[in-house]
């Protein structure tokens, strides 16, 4: 009687030990697939955390006037940053970007409660 329990705890030592461990693991991988920088385009997701980004271009857009720029090679996304200040309730003007591969179109369309500036500096990622 007394292998019986001792055969029977053995096993749940073991047990708890592998569950334990399989806990352990799946915290340490889950966390690097929990907590990305991802970037939506057309439809697509792109993880910019796993892949090397580099920075292509920084420049600044005239307020109001659309425009666009080529590239040699294609590019990923574009971010924009605005210097000035948010007025709630006010009509004003943000970039709306669109990617063709090597190409990036921008086109100002109307929004409400937005940040303004004449300051608008675009990243732009490949």
């Amino acid at each position: 009687m007394i292998y019986f329990l001792v055969i029977v705890l053995i096993a749940v030592v073991f047990t708890t030990v592998f569950f334990l461990k399989k806990r352990k693991k799946s915290k340490r991988t889950g966390g690097n697939d929990m907590y990305g920088v991802e970037v939506y385009e057309n439809g697509q997701t792109f993880d910019i955390a796993n892949k090397t980004v580099l920075l292509v271009d920084r420049f600044t857009i005239p307020y109001g006037q659309n425009g666009s720029k080529s590239y040699d090679d294609n590019v990923l996304t574009a971010v924009y940053t605005v210097s000035g200040g948010y007025i709630f309730g006010n009509d004003s003007l943000l970039p709306k970007f669109r990617i063709e591969g090597k190409t990036i179109h921008w086109e100002w369309v109307r929004c409400r409660n937005k940040p303004y500036g004449n300051n608008i500096t675009v990243l732009v990622l490949g």
